[in-house]
């Protein structure tokens, strides 16, 4: 059996494709507030891969400073992106020039927001309209896994001063990428 430890804020992606291509796999998910803290991470990253042995890595290679140290050493496999937007929309979207500002939210972002916002970086709303200054929108992406209401797109936007807008989008290049990971495995 396939082992994978993902991200939680992939859960859904992952969980949907697990089951659309009926993949014979063990998922392990860390909590992802971790991300507020590279360093922490990277350890318990590091300390999962210890116990799991050979294992597809659902993170990005930008997600720790040394996340591709960590997989090489203990013979793990990275998915191949530099984070979660790009699995779903790849490189060439989130690097073209009109993107440039806009903050890009998957469904995990989105559901996780206020854990994320408030709890772990415990930005209020100025903290985080500084924080989200550089921007200029909010972009959901959306492959479609969770309904969003405008009520709640609108309290994300109150609380950022950004307009948040929808970017629909299916997993293709993901499940692809997912794919050519168990591939290496």
């Amino acid at each position: 059996m396939v082992k994978l430890l993902g991200c939680s804020i992939m859960e859904r992606e992952m969980d949907y494709l697990i089951k659309k291509s009926r993949l014979d796999v063990d998922i392990k998910y860390l909590d992802c507030a971790l991300h507020a803290f590279p360093e922490q991470l990277c350890a318990e990253i590091e300390s999962c891969l210890e116990y799991m042995g050979n294992t597809v890595l659902i993170y990005g290679n930008k997600c720790c400073a040394h996340i591709e140290k960590v997989a090489a050493e203990h013979g793990a496999v990275l998915i191949g992106a530099g984070n979660c937007i790009e699995m779903i929309l790849g490189p060439d979207i989130t690097g073209q020039e009109r993107y440039k500002r806009a903050f890009f939210l998957t469904a995990g972002w989105f559901a996780k927001w206020y854990l994320m916002v408030k709890k772990t970086l415990k930005w209020d709303r100025n903290s985080a309209r500084l924080n989200f200054g550089y921007c200029d929108r909010m972009l959901f992406v959306d492959t479609g896994l969770i309904e969003i209401s405008d009520r709640e797109i609108q309290d994300i936007s109150d609380y950022t001063g950004l307009p948040v807008e929808k970017y629909k989008t299916d997993l293709v290049y993901f499940e692809n990428l997912l794919l050519n990971a168990l591939k290496n495995y």
